[in-house]
């Protein structure tokens, strides 16, 4: 992890971490680990999601495009 740019700012690590895992582990012509990645994020986060929903859905699907 030493080698990721951007590490003052946990944000910004864990974003170019996730960056060179799909980078390196990502098969050509196959979206299966972004896929995971995604997933994975979401299902973590569907307190935030359905909150969100609920309080300003048009900016939530504004957010997803």
């Amino acid at each position: 992890m030493a080698d990721l740019p951007h590490r003052n700012k946990a944000t910004n690590m864990a974003r170019s971490l996730l960056q060179k895992l799909i980078y390196d582990y990502e098969l050509e012509n196959s979206t299966s680990v972004r896929k995971y990645i995604a997933n994975k994020l979401l299902s973590l986060n569907a307190w935030l999601y359905n909150d969100y929903k609920l309080a300003n859905c048009p900016e939530l699907l504004y957010l997803f495009v």
